[in-house]
């Protein structure tokens, strides 16, 4: 019996050690089947929203230089070469016979123009005088009512007269000596004449308005007669200085060919200002036939400074035109570099911003790196941005809440609703419509969550 007790104890023992051993085991495994989460807290903090670009350096101003004459060219400078404020670009030598043909038509247009602005000022002096001459004879008649005056005062004074006849008759009629149809003969004729004393104060009237019409009409007649006067004086003011301002740009070309033909047909293009030579056009090169009014090449000239184009992305709005930036030109080891935005605009779905700068040490041609950015107040609540979790209800995070079992604390995921106050590149700043307490917020999961499932707490 005590052998029998023995081995029924000891066959229990095993049985409740396989059965702890399992349900631990069991336990584990579930455990390690659940979504793995990395949990965070809400931190005071600023947001920092940045834009990159990169753009290519250019001349803020390029000059362009044309061929003043028709001839073969000599390249002084080619694409690449700095140069400085007067020197020779290259020069362009000419038919001799050919520029004295040209001066020939230059020293006659000359005669021509100088004859047209003899012209114009006479006929402008002219205009003057009739301007200085009009008169607005219109102020100078004045209204008079004499005639219709005579008029009234006769009619008023009958008016007068008869009303004394008919208060001497009312006076007889009193007494028997005159008969009713006399006062009615009297007060019909007084009537006639208070309508007559109308009609003349009404033809007074009419007169006066029309003397103030055609004053008026007059006034408006000057007015205009002075208009004309003064815009044909103007138009020959505007014709003199045109004839001058050809005048002085045909003496500038006959000045050219004079020095051109006693250097043999040669002349020379100096440059405006000191830069670097961007570009000789494709085809020109010593001892090439050029064109007049043909384009040889253009500088870059240093005295204009620099510019750079750089595309941002669309939804940058934390930079205005006038706005100080800094910049990288990592091929010149220029780092830190200064610079204003001198305009934006969108252009295909892109900002484009332009920005101006002076140096010492770029040619043209370099790459710059812009950076741009912005920093907000201070957040009291702010989270990364990939914590943020949206349906048809809103904005809201998933948060870890602890319970106690008989294995010990399990986790679950809670749902909390927020309002976006702002947002940067990584981070949001947001207000939480819970407690005042900080959960631990869900930053990343490795499965799909929703509320209510459990989590295991990895990081």
């Amino acid at each position: 019996m005590d052998a029998n007790k023995k081995l029924i104890a000891k066959i229990g023992g095993v049985f409740v050690a396989i059965l702890l051993f399992l349900t631990f085991f069991s336990s584990t495994i579930y455990n390690f089947n659940l979504p793995s989460v990395v949990v965070g807290y809400t931190r005071e903090g600023v947001l920092t929203n940045y834009a990159e670009g990169r753009g290519v350096v250019e001349f803020a101003r390029m000059e362009l230089y044309y061929a003043d004459a028709t001839g073969r060219i000599e390249l002084g400078a080619t694409a690449g070469d700095s140069v400085k404020a007067g020197g020779e670009l290259y020069s362009i030598t000419s038919d001799v016979q050919g520029l004295r043909d040209s001066l020939d038509e230059r020293l006659r247009g000359e005669e021509r123009l100088k004859l047209r602005i003899e012209r114009a000022k006479e006929d402008r002096q002219g205009a003057e005088a009739n301007l200085a001459n009009l008169r607005n004879d219109a102020d100078s008649f004045e209204f008079d009512p004499s005639e219709f005056d005579y008029d009234m005062k006769r009619t008023e004074a009958q008016i007068s007269a008869a009303e004394r006849e008919l208060g001497d008759l009312a006076a007889l009629f009193e007494l028997g000596a005159v008969a009713q149809r006399e006062i009615d003969e009297k007060e019909a004729a007084l009537d006639g004449l208070a309508t007559l004393l109308q009609q003349q104060n009404e033809r007074k009237q009419r007169a006066q308005e029309n003397f103030d019409k055609s004053v008026e009409a007059g006034r408006r007649e000057y007015e205009s007669r002075r208009k004309d006067l003064a815009r044909v004086v103007s138009d020959y003011d505007f014709q003199i200085g045109d004839h001058e301002f050809e005048l002085a740009t045909n003496r500038a070309e006959i000045d050219k060919l004079m020095a051109q033909i006693e250097a043999g047909g040669r002349a020379s293009a100096l440059a405006g200002s000191g830069g670097i030579v961007r570009e000789v056009r494709a085809g020109i090169e010593t001892g090439a036939h050029v064109n007049k009014n043909e384009l040889i090449m253009r500088i870059g000239a240093k005295e204009g400074g620099f510019k750079a184009t750089v595309d941002l992305p669309e939804s940058v709005d934390f930079i205005s035109a006038g706005d100080s930036v800094t910049f990288n030109i990592r091929s010149r080891d220029l780092y830190g570099q200064s610079g204003e935005v001198e305009s934006l605009m969108f252009v295909g779905g892109r900002l484009r911003a332009t920005i101006r700068f002076e140096s010492g040490s770029v040619t043209g041609g370099e790459t710059i790196d812009l950076r741009v950015q912005s920093v907000s107040r201070l957040h009291e609540m702010v989270i990364p941005s990939r914590a943020l979790r949206t349906d048809d209800q809103g904005d809201y995070v998933l948060y870890v809440e602890r319970r106690e079992s008989a294995f010990g604390h399990e986790y679950f995921a809670r749902r909390e609703r927020v309002s976006v106050i702002a947002q940067d590149n990584h981070n949001a700043a947001v207000w939480m419509y819970g407690s005042d307490e900080k959960p631990a917020i869900i930053i990343s999961s490795d499965k799909a969550l929703s509320e209510g499932d459990r989590v295991r707490i990895v990081g």
